[in-house]
């Protein structure tokens, strides 16, 4: 995750000032800590709010002291915004928007059980995953051979090698979500086995959601395909990179996917156009930030190491002749130096053009006609729950405040919490972790440096799973150039117990790739979040030590997280956030031009933020319903019934957890 340019570590000077100003509540470390064998009740009434969510959430939720209702209402978009114009229009014609709010009963409606019963209803329900794996990867060469080892054993096959359609239909995509809604409705669920009732469960509210995202033509419009940190340019090298040959086709079809580049990232740039061209713009700024990040992916032209990898994969093809291979390489070099890098040379050229149309009063989707219903609809997809904005309002300040208390109490703590390079790191945290976390199958895993060119632009490390259907394919991008000294930590965050160890253990529980494949990325990176916050233990760390860095991490997230939710949600710019976070923790510590870049972020990119800081929130929060069930249990026995209950969202997790307890 990208960091605040400002960290609060910085802010110690002003305040040995304020001492008497603030009070921690002492049970806040409780609140977080996993590695005490008892998780103290939260002194709040979030939990009690939370079983309740799905019947509350249309409801308005009651103001705190620390959020003003003017606020809100003052940025309340006008009909015409952002622009003069009428309504935009498209080639689906004129744009639809929710005309009512999201009633949880009508997306997700209690449906009488099924009369396909027994064997025959697991038959279905298996069949129903491998028809939606099927639509889902749409013959995409390059998710099926990224995402499975075996594909044909799952049943996919692709018909052209590509980089997929970048056109969407729709009136396509709810005809399909309504097909499965149906199929699903006509299985009892009662009568499925515990695994298939967890996947039944999920697979039926992704559908149900998107089914309810497809109603409204205008939601396809309001982000862009283009960010600076995570769309697919800035990773298209390393998942090119983890394509494996086995036969002279293999690389022939790598081969065909490089040349596809020029037509698939021209259709990207054009829908970006179209965007542009209808009102929906990204600031001077922020376009050239993407600009650069092709530029980047520019200057490895010439000394790309994709072209040593090509090679190196080659190796791997029996009975491979010397001159198919020398023929081979020569195909690759010209594919990418004539068609590959030169795309990228014109998507920088074109998204510098979109800067003409850039305004200094950028709009962000709060003002946007249906953006603040759309952007509600991707707080429950990030945040992996029904939490609406407003809760999640709520629940980001309330968090945030705790830990700028407690970390004005504790005062700043120097720290280095690393045993050394990754493989020293990797090996001290897997002899450590099993105390608190259940075993993971064996498996292999490698890393990989990021080449100098990303070095600014890359997030310190990155864990990449390919080849599910199996455990040895488990990639670590590390960028020693952004590693600071709690460089263990961000180890920790990425393998184990985080992205690496969490995606093992999933899969070896888990009898649906679907569970792994869609699971939540509020999901993953609260599970993510949550271990890292933790993790300084496992190097040495008091708990007064850990309790320092704690506060000091999760203020960086969970401000970020609220600087998303007001941009987006409430129509900040960067002064209404340095406002309003300086109003909330009674503290003047920023200026608009502090915070500029990060909302530059997410605008870019709509909750990019909120995914780490309240999927963080509510997984913490399930954990503590998950140990109110059952005081008794220890925690390594709340992580397994956690983990037992699958990426489900979180509500369902706790059903699940509620139900293993009760059998």
């Amino acid at each position: 995750m990208k960091k605040l340019a400002i960290r609060f570590a910085a802010l110690m000077v002003i305040m040995a000032m304020m001492t008497s100003l603030v009070a921690c509540s002492g049970d806040f470390m409780d609140r977080f800590d996993f590695l005490k064998e008892s998780r103290s009740d939260r002194d709040r009434d979030d939990d009690e709010d939370d079983d309740d969510e799905d019947e509350d959430e249309t409801e308005e939720t009651d103001e705190t002291e620390d959020t003003e209702p003017s606020e809100t209402e003052e940025t309340e978009p006008s009909e015409t915004e952002p622009t003069e114009e009428p309504t935009p229009t498209s080639a689906m014609g004129e744009l639809v928007f929710p005309s009512e709010p999201y009633s949880y009963d009508e997306v997700h409606p209690y449906r009488e059980p099924g009369d396909i019963t027994g064997e025959a209803a697991v038959e279905e329900l298996n069949a129903i995953e491998h028809d939606y794996l099927v639509e889902a990867f749409n013959g995409s060469y390059l998710d099926i051979t990224i995402y499975f080892d075996d594909y044909e054993a799952m049943g996919l096959s692709f018909d052209e090698v590509s980089w997929g359609d970048v056109s969407f239909d729709p009136s396509e995509d709810s005809a399909t979500a309504k097909k499965y809604i149906d199929r699903l409705a006509k299985i009892d669920y009662e009568s499925l086995p515990d695994g298939d009732r967890i996947f039944y469960d999920k697979i039926l509210y992704d559908i149900e959601e998107n089914y309810y995202m497809s109603q409204y033509t205008g939601f396809y419009y309001l982000s862009p395909v283009f960010n600076s940190l995570t769309s697919s340019q800035c990773n298209i090298l390393f998942i090119l990179d983890v394509v494996s040959f086995e036969t002279k086709e293999d690389a022939e079809n790598y081969i065909e996917l490089i040349n596809d580049t020029d037509r698939y990232y021209d259709a990207l740039c054009a829908f970006e156009e179209q965007r542009a061209s209808m009102g929906y713009v990204l600031s001077e700024d922020s376009y050239e930030a993407i600009a650069l990040t092709f530029d980047s992916l520019v200057a490895q032209k010439d000394d790309c190491f994709l072209y040593e990898s090509f090679e190196t994969r080659l190796d791997a093809i029996e009975g491979l002749s010397d001159d198919d291979r020398q023929a081979l390489i020569e195909a690759h070099e010209t594919a990418m130096k004539d068609v590959f890098f030169p795309e990228f040379q014109e998507c920088a050229d074109r998204i510098r053009a979109l800067k003409d149309v850039a305004s200094d009063e950028t709009a962000t989707l709060a003002t946007y006609e249906g953006g603040k219903d759309y952007y509600a609809s991707i707080v429950r997809s990030q945040t992996n729950s029904q939490l609406t904005p407003e809760q999640a309002i709520e629940k980001c300040e309330s968090y945030m405040v705790d830990a700028f208390k407690g970390y004005v109490q504790g005062g700043f703590k120097s720290h280095d919490y690393t045993a050394g390079d990754v493989q020293e790191n990797l090996d001290l945290l897997y002899g450590k972790i099993f105390e608190y976390f259940p075993d993971i199958p064996e498996h292999e895993y490698v890393f990989k440096q990021v080449p100098e060119v990303f070095e600014d632009s890359f997030s310190p490390a990155a864990y990449l799973a390919y080849h599910v259907d199996k455990f040895d394919s488990n990639l670590i991008l590390i960028n020693t150039a952004a590693a600071s000294e709690d460089f263990g930590t961000v180890v920790a965050h990425e393998a184990y117990p985080g992205h690496m160890y969490q995606s093992l253990y999933t899969r070896s529980i888990c009898d649906h790739p679907y569970m792994y494949i869609f699971d939540s990325v509020g999901y993953a990176e609260g599970w993510a979040v949550y271990v890292e916050v933790n993790s300084p233990t496992f190097f040495g760390a008091t708990q007064e030590e850990q309790y320092s860095f704690l506060c000091e991490d999760l203020l960086d997230v969970l401000l970020m997280a609220r600087i998303d939710l007001g941009v987006n949600y409430e129509g900040w710019t960067a002064d209404d956030a340095a406002e309003h976070i300086n109003g909330l923790l009674g503290m003047n510590l920023f200026k608009g031009e502090d915070l500029q870049d990060v909302v530059d972020l997410v605008t870019e990119d709509p909750c990019y933020a909120v995914k780490y800081g309240l999927g963080y929130v509510v997984l913490t929060d399930t954990l503590d319903q998950i140990q109110a069930l059952d005081p008794t249990l220890s925690v390594k026995e709340i992580h397994k019934l956690f983990l037992d209950s699958q990426p489900a969202t979180f509500e369902q997790i706790y059903e699940t957890a509620k139900r293993h307890l009760e059998n």
